[in-house]
């Protein structure tokens, strides 16, 4: 769970695949089916502004108030 506020949330796939980005500057990917923490992220220095995922659910990205964009590829599990 996040420590802080959830700021954003994103479901995609029907609710499969959910992402929520918090004032903690983390970013989770949760199964939507289990409630199991898939992915936790930490890259923004501060807060996330927004997340956006691709259709096909294998690449996301993040804009935080530290004015960064970052691009994560889940089939890789690293960010660009």
């Amino acid at each position: 769970y996040h420590e802080d506020a959830r700021v954003v949330a994103v479901a995609q796939g029907g609710g499969s695949t959910l992402v929520s980005g918090a004032l903690d500057s983390t970013i989770r990917v949760w199964d939507g089916r289990t409630g199991d923490v898939l992915y936790m992220i930490r890259g923004h220095k501060v807060w996330l502004g927004s997340i956006c995922l691709d259709d096909k659910y294998a690449t996301m990205a993040t804009d935080g108030r530290d004015n960064a964009v970052y691009v994560y590829n889940f089939a890789t599990e690293s960010d660009e």
